[in-house]
């Protein structure tokens, strides 16, 4: 399984998160691991995001310029919760990423650069 080198930075109104870290290429996904321990897989077919660890998994669809329903799941409460996703941009290059979103009306900026 190929490997490239990222940086990723995810940004809301209350901070901005930005690491380097090492991407897996598999197929048509792209999976690492945060600081924490959290498995990130983004599936660049059907635009869907997923961050999961020991607490919580987060599954995001997004489609441009629409409304998409994501779900957290709140592992150690048994419940799942449904949260209105809106899709504003998504940009695909190579391995480089931008996805701009809101979720319940907060706004979000996921981006993920390759380190060449």
């Amino acid at each position: 399984m190929p490997k490239i080198k990222a940086i990723i930075r995810v940004e809301n109104a209350n901070k901005i998160e930005e690491f380097k870290t090492n991407v897996i290429i598999q197929d048509n996904f792209l999976k690492y691991k945060e600081k924490d321990n959290t498995t990130m897989i983004i599936d660049t077919k059907n635009n869907i995001l997923v961050r999961e660890n020991n607490n919580i998994k987060i599954e995001i669809p997004f489609s441009k310029n629409n409304k998409t329903i994501g779900r957290i799941n709140l592992k150690e409460m048994n419940k799942v919760l449904n949260v209105e996703v809106k899709t504003n941009k998504i940009e695909k290059e190579n391995n480089n990423i931008e996805i701009n979103y809101e979720i319940e009306k907060q706004k979000f900026i996921y981006n993920m650069e390759e380190i060449k």
